[in-house]
């Protein structure tokens, strides 16, 4: 319901999806981006303008507010709705929203094995999120990048902190899921570095008080 309603939205601001994604539309949309950008690094889109086009701002903020969930629902639509975040950014210009469209951009090359573009993406995600002072999208970015970018260039046991990080960022901003995201995404990682598993219980008791 909520991939149906977020493409059922976005149509109306003028952002379009194929009903059945396959490979050959995410062919199409990377190309566009890839085109989009051109022989401009990546690290220059932080000098874009600022978005303005409300239709394009509302945009951006459905499709980011509805990642997650596409992911494990519609993953076939996933790399199309990070690409056309990506776009939008570089035509119409950086928003906060862009900073997790980046975010995304980045766990989305690297996952398809271009691992220099996916994290020069992450590090661009990184600036346009402090350039705009984006506290609240602060967890999403964090969490992200240190789950789905990072890890290709960085030992893993380095990352923990960034999570507990992006923790305390979305309690202290409200947004629980990515909260609890985070605190999963660190239990997990503090497990499969090879972390006692005494620790690992007191840091579960631990993180579980902090809500109460």
């Amino acid at each position: 319901k909520v991939v149906e309603t977020m493409l059922a939205v976005v149509k109306l601001l003028g952002v379009e999806f194929p009903e059945q994604p396959n490979d050959s539309d995410i062919e199409q949309a990377l190309e566009e981006t890839l085109s989009l950008l051109g022989d401009k690094p990546i690290e220059d889109l932080i000098e874009l303008p600022e978005m303005t086009d409300p239709d394009k701002l509302a945009a951006m903020r459905i499709l980011s507010g509805a990642w997650n969930t596409t992911g494990i629902t519609v993953p076939e639509l996933l790399p199309l709705l990070t690409l056309e975040m990506v776009n939008l950014s570089i035509k119409q210009g950086n928003t906060p929203t862009s900073a997790y469209g980046y975010a995304t951009g980045g766990a989305i090359f690297c996952g398809m094995g271009n691992i220099e573009t996916g994290f020069r993406f992450g590090q661009l995600a990184l600036k346009v999120l402090e350039r705009f002072n984006a506290i609240e999208l602060k967890a999403k970015v964090i969490n992200l990048l240190n789950l789905a970018v990072s890890p290709w260039k960085k030992p893993v046991k380095n990352l923990l902190k960034h999570f507990l990080e992006a923790y305390q960022s979305g309690l202290e901003t409200g947004d629980l899921e990515i909260a609890a995201q985070s605190a999963s995404d660190y239990l997990l990682i503090f497990y499969f570095v090879g972390k006692e598993l005494t620790l690992l219980q007191i840091e579960t008791v631990t993180l579980s008080l902090i809500h109460i």
